[in-house]
This record gives C-alpha cells, sequence and structure tokens, in this order.
C-alpha cells in the first residue's frame, strides 16, 4: 500500500525507524512502504535534512551508497 504523508511526517517515520544499525534509504523506504516517484525523493530529502539537523549521521562508503542511522543521545 502506497502512502503520501507530508514532510513532516515523513520525517517523523524516518527518524523513528532509524535504528542504531546503518541503513541505506532503499531499506528504510521499504520499511516505510513507499510507493513509486516523487516519495523515495522526498526521503532523500528528509534524510539530509536529518543529518543537517544533528538528528543522524551519514556514512558514505567506499561506494556511492549512502548509509544512515540515528545518533546516540
Amino acid at each position: 500500500m502506497s502512502r503520501r504523508w507530508t514532510l513532516d511526517t515523513l520525517r517523523l517515520r524516518a527518524l523513528f525507524e532509524l535504528e542504531d544499525e546503518w541503513v541505506t534509504p532503499t531499506e528504510l523506504g521499504f520499511r516505510l512502504q513507499l510507493g513509486h516517484g516523487n516519495d523515495w525523493v522526498r526521503l532523500a530529502l528528509v534524510l539530509e535534512r536529518l543529518v543537517v539537523d544533528g538528528e543522524a549521521e551519514i556514512k558514505r562508503p567506499g561506494s556511492k551508497v549512502r548509509k544512515f542511522r540515528r545518533l546516540a543521545t
């Protein structure tokens, strides 16, 4: 089932789903049951914003795949 959430709701859901383990945006999108099209772009925007706000961290291994996890509080 495809869901069309606002950016605020998507931000809260993504932060809730992020764990202490590194996760790719694709894995997170499947957990959130995103549909097609702009939903994936919106998720990327939300994840980058979480990093800028200091609520998540990003890891760029040798490949081009980015991985995210929630910052330990």
